[in-house]
């Protein structure tokens, strides 16, 4: 079997198993922007930044609870709830950081 570039396919390990597969992603990263700001590493808005990082690191755990709870509808239905989520994620991140350094 072939493997893509694209990270775990559902077609390679099987709808649950590649869900799994992902969910970390969705909550480990975010808990580092805190830590950034400690370290020094991040150098915007300290408060703004570790609200970020502590809500997105929760958002991330309502988006892999909506994921793991039903994972066959990914593959089922065009429009999964977590999906929606992912991206809200991401754009509140950017939105997130680019407050961080203008305030």
């Amino acid at each position: 079997m072939r493997r893509t570039a694209a990270g775990p396919s559902p077609v390679l390990y099987g709808v649950k198993s590649a869900a799994w597969m992902i969910a970390p992603f969705f909550v480990l990263p975010f808990p580092f922007i805190p830590l950034g700001v400690r370290w020094g590493i991040l150098t915007g808005n300290g408060l703004l930044l570790t609200a970020l990082g502590v809500g997105l690191a929760i958002w991330g755990c309502y988006t892999v609870w909506l994921l793991l709870k039903n994972p066959d509808d990914l593959a089922s239905t065009e429009n999964h709830p977590s999906w929606k989520h992912m991206y809200l994620m991401m754009m509140t991140m950017q939105v997130g950081f680019a407050l961080s350094y203008l305030f």
